[in-house]
């Protein structure tokens, strides 16, 4: 399980912007997203950004992320949250932004490592993980609203049964009967399954924040199929699984 830091969020971002290729400036919509990360990850954010153009003519676009300065990336698996960052970023861009977006490259520098991590995305991939991850909005929002049977009309068939909302229900409401309501939920990572390459699914990771500040880790599962819109796991850390 995810290990997440319980202290505050507070907001704070720096750019440092460079050009490679051509001269270039962020985009309202790349300085919203690298706003974004920044407050976040209460991380220290910085930029590069190069145009190359195809042989057909298509221009393209690559991004380049670095992330530091963040006592919460320390405690967080590299690899999955980068590709939380750069769907972060990906998001904030327009659709004919989207289209040019060949790769978001994400390089997170730990405090307690000499050198960066760093991953590749291409843009395919992210729109797919930003697609899917309106399921994993959807089920934070309804423990939020405390609509557990929601939450279990929206499981895959195969794995619902009559209980499974009042199972869900019971196991929150104990959390909030200890910490009071559930206040916002944060994404922290996406990865993806890879026992089986014909069924793979996201893993979508992040933390609800009670009342009382009291974090929670948990994690959501769905279809890399973006036609699939169902829930096909979740895990609320030692209580309800699926």
């Amino acid at each position: 399980m995810l290990k997440v830091i319980s202290q505050t969020i507070k907001i704070g971002v720096t750019y440092t912007f460079m050009t490679l290729v051509f001269l270039s400036c962020a985009s309202e919509n790349e300085k919203s997203g690298l706003d974004k990360i920044g407050e976040h990850y209460n991380a220290k954010v910085s930029y590069t950004k190069s145009f190359s153009r195809k042989a057909n003519g298509k221009n393209e676009s690559a991004f380049n992320i670095r992330v530091e300065n963040s006592p919460m990336l320390d405690t967080l698996t590299s690899g999955q949250t980068s590709t939380a960052i750069a769907m972060m970023f990906y998001e904030s861009l327009t659709n004919e932004e989207k289209e040019t977006c060949e790769t978001v490259t994400v390089a997170i520098k730990k405090s307690t490592k000499d050198k960066s991590d760093k991953f590749r995305l291409n843009g395919q991939i992210l729109e797919a993980c930003l697609d899917q991850s309106k399921i994993y909005n959807f089920f934070s929002e309804k423990l939020i609203d405390e609509d557990y049977d929601k939450i279990a009309n929206s499981v895959l068939k195969e794995f619902y049964k009559d209980t499974l909302g009042d199972e869900v229900g019971v196991f929150v409401d104990s959390l909030i009967g200890e910490h009071g309501k559930i206040k916002s939920y944060q994404l922290t990572g996406i990865g993806v399954t890879t026992e089986d390459p014909n069924n793979k699914h996201y893993i979508y990771s992040g933390f609800l924040t009670f009342k009382d500040g009291y974090k929670r880790p948990y994690i959501v599962n769905a279809s890399v199929d973006k036609n699939k819109d169902d829930i096909t796991g979740f895990t609320l850390e030692k209580g309800v699984q699926l």
